[in-house]
């Protein structure tokens, strides 16, 4: 599929485990129960029924309604990291593929709880009892009853009147030890990890993987791209070769370590701040007809630089650092940045060696 590629796989392997460790951790210290060993069944509801298909809820949300622009400006930087999606996509895809990986850590979530559950059933005593103040069995029946429609055919994980009955905790009863009645909410439970934890979250992660399928094959996917647009984004602007003279722009703010790794023939040309540390001494003038303008590859493009771009023309040169040392820029930061200077008519992305 064209929009979730390789160079995101870390990050789903990212999501998923730090879901796994996040859920088993929260769910062992929530199983563990009170000073008796008593754990609220209203509480294992809302956490194993109620967050999840809350959850889900909010993931459909984004795509029928429009979001501010902040919540907007964190999933563009989200997409970003993620890596390669189609030139021009237009903001429902990218909501996709940010839902999408979103759904890792759900699954995550959802493995980590029940791990933690069938660990605390082989080496404890669970007591599951339920307590309120406003509801009563005959109230709570007909909603666990909806609750394990879903696991009809499960027998042992049905709740009942009697089993209702008998689990009701009160803090005026003597706590007698007994253990059965109080155990066998466990069927109930682990199928409500099952179903609304586990296999919600698998479900919603094939239909947004259809939903992006569908939207990527769509031939008018790049309708919000003019054609001038679109035909550059399909000649792939990018150069290895640098201009007779040219003025290097450090619109990044890179420090002078950094510049002085630059190959002697960029050092050599005139240098100044732009962006954020712009220079008050120094500014474009008509000499400047070819900028090489210095980016953080591993920061997405944003519309500051953008309006600097429109009224001048050269390069955009994205540069990596590992440890404040030029390291070649990643695939999928190229890929960002590709995308951008083919929406810029007057720029082009420069890929050459920077220490030769």
């Amino acid at each position: 599929m064209q929009t979730i590629t390789k160079s995101s796989f870390d990050t789903q392997h990212t999501a998923l485990m730090a879901g796994i460790a996040l859920g088993f951790l929260c769910s062992v210290f929530l199983l563990a129960g009170d000073q008796y060993g008593q754990v609220n069944i209203l509480i294992l509801l809302g956490l194993f029924v109620g967050v999840p298909v809350l959850g889900a809820l909010l993931s459909i949300l984004p795509l029928t309604l429009k979001e501010p622009l902040v919540i907007e400006q964190l999933k563009t930087r989200f997409v970003f990291l993620l890596g390669k999606s189609p030139v021009g996509v237009d903001d429902k895809v990218r909501k996709l593929v940010v839902l999408y990986h979103g759904q890792y850590a759900g699954v995550g979530l959802a493995v980590g709880s029940i791990l933690a559950l069938l660990l605390l059933l082989v080496f404890t005593d669970m007591h599951f009892v339920w307590r309120s103040t406003l509801l009563t069995p005959e109230v709570l029946l007909p909603l666990l009853e909806f609750i394990a429609l879903p696991w009809y055919f499960w027998e042992s994980a049905q709740p009942t009147m009697a089993l209702l009955a008998s689990s009701q905790d009160s803090r005026l009863l003597v706590h007698t030890g007994e253990a059965m009645p109080f155990s066998d909410w466990w069927p109930f439970i682990m199928a409500c990890q099952l179903c609304y934890a586990l296999l919600l979250r698998i479900l919603m992660m094939g239909y947004l993987r259809l939903r992006i399928k569908n939207a990527v094959a769509k031939p008018n996917l790049r309708a919000n791209v003019g054609p001038t647009e679109q035909m550059q984004a399909s000649s792939s602007k990018w150069t290895k070769t640098l201009p007779h003279e040219f003025t290097v722009v450090n619109w990044a703010g890179f420090s002078a370590s950094v510049l002085e790794q630059l190959s002697p023939r960029l050092q050599q040309q005139p240098v100044i701040n732009a962006g954020p540390l712009a220079d008050e001494t120094t500014s474009l003038s008509k000499d400047n007809i070819n900028l090489l303008v210095l980016v953080k590859a591993w920061e997405p493009p944003l519309e500051e630089l953008k309006d600097y771009l429109d009224g001048n023309a050269g390069l955009i040169c994205p540069v990596e650092l590992q440890s404040d040392v030029i390291a070649p820029p990643k695939p999928q930061h190229l890929d960002e940045w590709q995308r951008f200077v083919a929406t810029t008519p007057q720029w082009t992305l420069y890929v050459g060696d920077l220490h030769s």
